[in-house]
């Protein structure tokens, strides 16, 4: 196992502000929006030591120009690539990931 180094891009970063402010100022929630925003960035953590024990998805490999992973958290799909850090590319609802 390798300890890399997470990035975001700039669209992953989006998407974590965009929940977050959903959570907190549409359903008028702050306190979920900081409990849940902060274990989904646990969650991410784990991908430091362990991002190369999930599975290629071939069928996002496609959007992505490269070859991605996906890690769920709750109703959440963290897709993610390994180079030589681990860059998430983007943090969506897992209803929208089709294939």
């Amino acid at each position: 196992m390798t300890n890399r180094l997470i990035k975001y891009t700039s669209e992953a970063l989006q998407d974590l502000l965009a929940l977050n402010a959903y959570i907190e100022l549409d359903c008028k929630s702050p306190y979920t929006a900081r409990v849940y925003i902060t274990g989904l960035e646990e969650r991410i953590q784990i991908l430091s030591y362990c991002a190369d024990s999930f599975p290629m998805v071939p069928e996002l490999a496609e959007i992505y120009h490269k070859p991605v992973k996906r890690l769920n958290y709750k109703n959440m799909a963290v897709i993610f690539s390994i180079e030589e850090f681990v860059i998430i590319e983007r943090i969506i609802p897992q209803n929208m990931v089709i294939y």
